[in-house]
């Protein structure tokens, strides 16, 4: 049994989870159970755990740590056992930390976690997973798309998936919609996949120049003279470390330099 906590208002959830008696809610209309009692002897699955309400939480942190809870309305207290699976796509810790949920409850929920990881960090799944998508929209569209080109294929590998599975999922399912060939190309994919593709390849060329030039450089022009690297290493107090920092090359270039010019190796 499920129940998406963030799809329901405070008022209408805790009636979900507990149930209520005749004129407890508004339009309670007869007695009504509650997922928890429903569930007696099953499993119950909360889902988006992290956008109950304070005053709920504290409900449900007394039916998790006792079995116990009250229909709304009524003063009978009901024992259940249920087994009690939850999920949240948010960091529950960073939320007991901004005071958004309550320490306690998530000590009781945290019997046995299970960390899904982002798309991003399993990228290995991504050729099955692509192959799943393109057979599944195959069949529902009925187009007789073989596969992703190479730089279309690139961009997908390349993306960083902030929505993970289910924005893949979408982002195919986009290609199929705009794709008038055999191929998925670069120009079928959404706009954010194509555009975070363009930004990728500019600041790998930002780099290679940015390369290109200071390898193209030489002591002196990133040191100066000799009577410039004497300054600055008087500022520096002759620390030879701070000045390979702010010049932005490796501290034996400097001691090098220095030696070449018979320079001490202290001030």
């Amino acid at each position: 049994m499920e129940v998406n906590c963030a799809a329901l208002p405070e008022t209408l959830l805790e009636s979900e989870l507990f149930g209520h008696v005749r004129g407890a809610v508004t339009g309670a209309i007869q007695d009504r159970a509650g997922r928890f009692e429903v569930a007696d002897g099953g499993t119950l699955f909360l889902d988006e755990i992290a956008d109950v309400s304070p005053m709920t939480q504290a409900k449900l942190l007394r039916a998790v740590q006792s079995r116990a809870f009250e229909r709304v309305g009524d003063t009978r207290t009901r024992l259940v056992n249920v087994r009690l699976i939850v999920a949240t796509n948010r960091d529950l810790q960073q939320s007991v930390r901004d005071g958004k949920f309550r320490e306690d409850l998530s000590f009781r929920i945290k019997v046995f976690p299970i960390e899904m990881p982002p798309l991003r960090l399993h990228l290995d799944d991504l050729p099955g997973l692509l192959d799943l998508l393109l057979e599944r929209f195959r069949e529902q569209t009925g187009k007789g798309i073989r596969g992703l080109d190479a730089s279309a294929r690139r961009a997908i590998q390349d993306y960083c998936w902030p929505g993970n599975v289910r924005e893949l999922e979408n982002a195919i399912e986009f290609a199929f919609v705009t794709c008038q060939g055999a191929e998925i190309t670069m120009a079928d994919l959404p706009h954010d996949i194509r555009q975070f593709e363009v930004r990728r390849a500019t600041c790998a060329e930002r780099q290679r120049r940015q390369q290109a030039a200071r390898s193209d450089r030489t002591p002196r022009d990133v040191l100066g003279s000799a009577a410039d690297l004497s300054r600055l290493l008087a500022e520096c107090g002759w620390n030879k470390a701070e000045v390979a920092r702010r010049l932005g090359v490796s501290r034996t270039l400097v001691w090098k330099w220095m030696k070449k010019h018979g320079m001490p190796l202290r001030g």
